[in-house]
């Protein structure tokens, strides 16, 4: 599933009107149920560790499979059991049910980031019957696609007219859900995050074929970089290429880690116990840049900064453009404006710097703003663009 490009105020708003014109799709026949998931283990886990997604046992008879991965198949009941009582965390789960994806007519969210769920538009429950009477998962509740998730755009083709069997690989907990505002009635750490969908209908799913933000055009395959980042005993679970810079965007844990393009490569073991493991992997050289636990450690608290712009002309050549320094090493760098999701960043001493840019060159004014995060801090600064002058200024971060 590719990120979503950044885009205009403009061009998100006719987005939403289209939306709004279409409505959910009709609802049609459910199929007819199956035999739900089990919540015991079952089957036999894969025995062979292999450099990409191993094949995973196919549904017969219209029942979801035992075992995905080396993990027992959970319900989405059992899911959402485990998920109140922290045993997700860090963790990957194989949970299957029935998933439908509709449009809904939403309003454009300011500074949201991915993991909020913020108008998802899915349903997902233990049966045709549930999904249809709002009986399972659904609204901000739901299983988040992210833009790593592996074979995500299956939610939509698979899922749109009628509920469709599918099974998820999923995770909660994820460093992600420090990016979100503080609210007493949605908690981000709560949100389980959509690694794979690994089965649909019947069939276990392919590698995705997006595996690169927009944009990005990687020179190292999906088997040359799953050779070196998936070691014995493992399998792989997620890899996705992107920007160095992005890396807000997939695991704000790794900012400042690495060049150019990079890959982000989750791995679970070949039974699926245990917690998941991180790699970033270098796509210029194939090293490995940094490793580290799917579990977030429970000391980490960074603070959470959200960035905007005041300018006339916000698109994703032309116009305010960031870059967060910490000293010389560029953390993060995008295009600045009111779709930039926050931050989560660790405490200490860093550097605004906005510019204006007229793809390939940069130009007009810019200008650099010295700041300071506390541990756990929610702050916000806008870059305002006036003629020949750029001026950085705090402003209230509980608006997002």
């Amino acid at each position: 599933m590719q990120r979503a490009p950044k885009a205009s105020f403009g061009f998100v708003l006719l987005v939403v009107l289209a939306a709004c014109s279409g409505g959910p799709p009709s609802q049609t026949s459910p199929p007819p149920a199956s035999a739900g998931p089990t919540q015991t283990p079952g089957g036999q886990p894969t025995t062979t560790a292999a450099p990409t997604l191993p094949p995973s046992p196919v549904s017969t008879g219209g029942a979801f499979p035992a075992t995905i991965m080396g993990m027992p198949v959970m319900t989405v009941a059992a899911a959402d059991a485990a998920l109140a009582a922290g045993q997700l965390d860090g963790r990957f789960a194989a949970v299957g049910g029935y998933w439908r994806q509709y449009a809904l007519p939403c309003p454009f969210p300011m500074h949201m980031p991915d993991i909020y769920g913020f108008c998802s538009g899915g349903e997902f429950a233990d049966s045709p019957q549930d999904e249809n009477t709002s009986g399972g998962i659904g609204g901000n509740n739901v299983p988040v696609a992210m833009p790593e998730t592996m074979n995500g755009d299956l939610l939509w083709s698979d899922a749109s007219e009628s509920p469709a069997r599918v099974v998820l690989i999923v995770h909660a907990r994820d460093s992600r859900a420090w990016q979100c505002a503080p609210d007493p009635g949605i908690d981000c750490k709560q949100h389980m995050v959509i690694d794979d969908v690994a089965w649909v209908n019947g069939s276990a799913t392919a590698p995705g074929t997006t595996i690169s933000e927009s944009g990005v055009q990687p020179t190292m395959t999906l088997d040359q970089v799953a050779a070196i980042a998936v070691k014995p005993g493992e399998q792989l679970v997620t890899a996705y290429a992107l920007p160095a810079t992005h890396l807000n965007v997939v695991d704000p844990r790794l900012l400042g880690k690495g060049s150019g393009v990079v890959w982000l490569m989750r791995t679970a073991a070949i039974d699926g116990s245990g917690d998941g493991t991180i790699r970033l992997v270098s796509d210029a050289d194939g090293s490995v840049i940094d490793a580290l636990p799917l579990a977030v450690d429970a000391a980490y608290n960074p603070a959470r900064l959200v960035l905007d712009s005041q300018y006339s002309n916000n698109s994703a050549d032309t116009g305010p453009h960031f870059e967060l320094l910490d000293g010389t090493t560029v953390l993060a760098a995008d295009v600045l404006n009111i779709g930039s999701p926050p931050l989560a960043v660790e405490a200490g001493n860093y550097v605004l710097h906005a510019y204006l840019t007229d793809a390939p060159q940069p130009s007009g004014p810019t200008c650099d703003q010295p700041i300071t995060l506390a541990t756990g801090a929610n702050a916000a600064y806008k870059a305002s663009f006036t003629g020949s002058t750029c001026k950085w200024a705090p402003f209230d971060p509980t608006q997002f």
